[in-house]
């Protein structure tokens, strides 16, 4: 009878929850298959995810009249903010308000690509895709020339920074900003190496992590290589000066430690908060 009463009342053993992480996905990163490799850990354990649906997001912008990236900023804050959350992704940027008052709380990851290469893939992604979603119909000699091509060379610095103008982020200010920003970020990785992310966040989070290939272009690279001169490459090399510098800090730290983590990275332990705030 007592052995009956006590397996009755005593708790059931819960499995231990992940850590709560926010994955920031700058496009064309390779950010969907990454994401979906994450996410497969936080949903064996029965956690709460809540991830961004751009297009989505995007349309109620639209008809709110709304910033796109204003209204991304709020949904952010209200998962970081519930207390069901543990892993958040999508296309949102750097928020220095989430840092300061979720900072202690969750890790921030994210993955980049060398800057020419997603320039690249951006622009003959959004102009050879079957849907309008941001689609591009310029050809690339006057694409190069907008407004919008700035805005993917210099992808890095304006989604890693919190106020910065796209005019700013030229500035080395603001190119030392997003570089400081990305260095409190708990594992970041690059494209070119995923092998050393896989296995950074096995160490930092426990997490199993098997990236496969997902959200191919649908211009094949021989294609792509066929609108680009000498000439344009060299264009597009100089756009992404300020997204070199930043990709160049990231793959420096990675190269120099042969991982992004420390040589005795801590398990589970939450990235600590600093004196430094965007301006």
């Amino acid at each position: 009878m007592l052995r009956k009463a006590y397996r009755t009342v005593r708790p059931r053993q819960q499995k231990p929850l992940p850590d709560r992480l926010f994955f920031l996905h700058l496009p064309k990163c390779g950010g969907q298959s990454i994401d979906a490799a994450l996410q497969q850990g936080y949903r064996a354990a029965g956690a709460s995810i809540a991830h961004l649906d751009s297009h989505a997001s995007a349309r109620a912008a639209e008809a709110a009249g709304a910033d796109l990236h204003a209204l991304r900023r709020e949904i952010l804050h209200y998962h970081m903010a519930a207390k069901h959350s543990r892993y958040i992704s999508g296309h949102f940027m750097y928020s220095a308000p989430a840092w300061d008052a979720f900072g202690d709380a969750w890790q921030y990851v994210t993955v980049l690509r060398e800057p020419v290469k997603r320039w690249v893939s951006n622009y003959f992604f959004n102009k050879y895709k079957g849907d309008h979603h941001f689609k591009i119909d310029e050809p690339i000699e006057e694409f190069v020339e907008s407004e919008r091509a700035l805005a993917y060379a210099r992808s890095y610095v304006t989604w890693l920074t919190d106020g910065i103008s796209l005019e700013e982020a030229g500035s080395d200010e603001a190119v030392e900003q997003a570089i400081a920003n990305v260095e409190r970020f708990a594992v970041v990785g690059v494209l070119e190496d995923l092998d050393t992310f896989a296995a950074d966040c096995r160490a930092r989070f426990g997490l199993p992590v098997e990236i496969a290939h997902r959200n191919r272009n649908p211009r094949a690279a021989a294609e792509q290589r066929e609108e680009l001169s000498p000439e344009m490459v060299a264009r597009v090399e100089a756009l992404c000066a300020p997204n070199r510098r930043v990709y160049d800090a990231v793959r420096d730290r990675i190269e120099r430690r042969g991982s992004w983590l420390a040589s005795t990275p801590p398990v589970s332990t939450p990235p600590a908060t600093g004196p430094h705030r965007d301006r």
